[in-house]
């Protein structure tokens, strides 16, 4: 009959240390090459939910333009210079109770535009044409959002190619 003691050394093997080095090696060296394209995968989807949140406050003040009967105007505060994405843009307008709704961009995502203020007029159109860029700086590339709000007063968002 064989002691508890041997039983243990004959039927569960356990992980030696070589083997411990070489899974954390392993585990290591993924995580290091994951980690930046991970990154630059979730600044893309917040550069796109930027774009989008600019849509829909835009579709949003065209609906309180409606419902009040009068006309709202969206102010963008865009980017000075193209070239350094390093002051802050947002937008704003007021909303229902006359309060004022400002949006930020995170600081790596800059807003270029055609206009500065946006002019839903009553009826649901715009005073004139827009073209909103959002602008992203994913570090290996720049992607670029437009939305463009035709005189119908409805904003469209598309993916500029190449960006």
């Amino acid at each position: 009959m064989r002691s508890p003691a041997e039983s243990r050394r004959r039927g569960a093997r356990g992980v030696t240390l070589p083997e411990l080095l070489v899974v954390l090696s392993v585990v290591s060296l993924t995580i290091a090459f994951a980690s930046p394209l991970i990154s630059s995968a979730v600044r893309s989807a917040r550069a796109r939910a930027s774009a989008q949140n600019f849509a829909i406050s835009l579709r949003a003040a065209r609906m309180l333009s409606v419902m009040q009967n009068q006309p709202l105007d969206v102010t963008v505060h865009a980017q000075a210079q193209e070239a350094c994405p390093c002051t802050p843009t947002w937008f704003e307008y007021r909303d229902a109770r006359g309060e004022l709704v400002r949006q930020g961009m995170p600081e790596w995502v800059w807003i270029d535009a055609s206009q500065s203020t946006i002019r839903f007029l009553p009826n649901g159109s715009t005073a004139a044409a827009a073209t909103t860029t959002i602008k992203a700086d994913l570090g290996d590339r720049v992607e670029i959002w437009t939305i463009r709000t035709e005189t119908t007063g409805v904003p469209r968002v598309s993916r500029v190619e190449g960006g």
